[in-house]
């Protein structure tokens, strides 16, 4: 199956860890991975069309509300720049739809993390990915409410250590110290085992990609921050051309 993933609107560019956990996924037996956050299916599809390619017994499931809960700006305000405009009435209409070429290889639930935690017995769980929020306290409570589903030797990683160090970071370091990993920006844990274990399903994966959506490119941006009456800044960050920082930095 051809992947299919940026033409979705989002942001995503951990594509190599995904492709790596895939690799590391036993052919033996059935794994159990979980994506906590989802918004319109961007990084949720490559996944899914990884697992289907792999022939491997992957259950996948896909933990969101779907109504923008938990989103915050770094300046403190709430949501994203777009929530008001068409996201909160058909968000997860939209993110089914772009994830019908892999309907067969997902399942959606649509609760709060916590209670979909109370969904999976203890040491259940190959690998969750936590991309909910860059709020401290929340990032740590999903951590927490995760951390005893993950199977000795599985892992328990997310998104957003590098580009929010006080919270997503800190969140990160007040559970593990320093017993992770940092991976094109991303934290990777493998519990009760060796952090580095990822490494050579790194190097047989293609590296990942910092291509955007259709709706992500700079004029798009700069389009939205103008209805903010947000002065946007010169140039995108060179890590991530899809997110701009400063005080209106925004994300898909």
């Amino acid at each position: 199956m051809e992947h299919f993933y940026r033409t979705i609107q989002g942001w995503f560019d951990w594509e190599q860890v995904y492709s790596a956990f895939v690799e590391m996924a036993p052919a033996d037996r059935s794994s159990v991975f979980v994506e906590l956050g989802a918004w319109k299916g961007r990084s949720a599809a490559f996944l899914a069309t990884e697992i289907a390619n792999s022939s491997k017994d992957i259950k996948f499931y896909v933990v969101d509300g779907w109504d923008g809960r938990g989103h915050v700006n770094p300046d403190g305000t709430p949501e994203y720049f777009g929530y008001d405009l068409d996201i909160k009435a058909g968000l997860f209409e939209t993110f089914t739809k772009n994830l019908s070429p892999v309907a067969d290889h997902y399942t959606p639930l649509r609760m709060d993390t916590a209670e979909a935690a109370a969904k999976f017995e203890d040491g259940s769980v190959d690998m969750v990915w936590i991309d909910t929020t860059q709020d401290y306290d929340m990032v740590l409570a999903d951590i927490q409410a995760w951390l005893p589903k993950i199977k000795s030797g599985g892992w328990i990683a997310g998104h957003d250590y590098t580009s929010a160090p006080q919270s997503v970071g800190a969140a990160v370091h007040a559970t593990f110290g320093n017993n992770f990993k940092i991976h094109a920006g991303c934290w990777l844990h493998c519990v009760n085992g060796d952090n580095n274990s990822i490494d050579t399903a790194l190097k047989n994966v293609l590296p990942f990609s910092q291509a955007v959506g259709p709706d992500q490119s700079n004029a798009y941006l700069r389009s939205k921050y103008a209805a903010l009456g947000a002065p946007a800044p010169d140039a995108p960050t060179p890590d991530r051309p899809e997110y701009l920082r400063g005080k209106y930095a925004v994300k898909f």
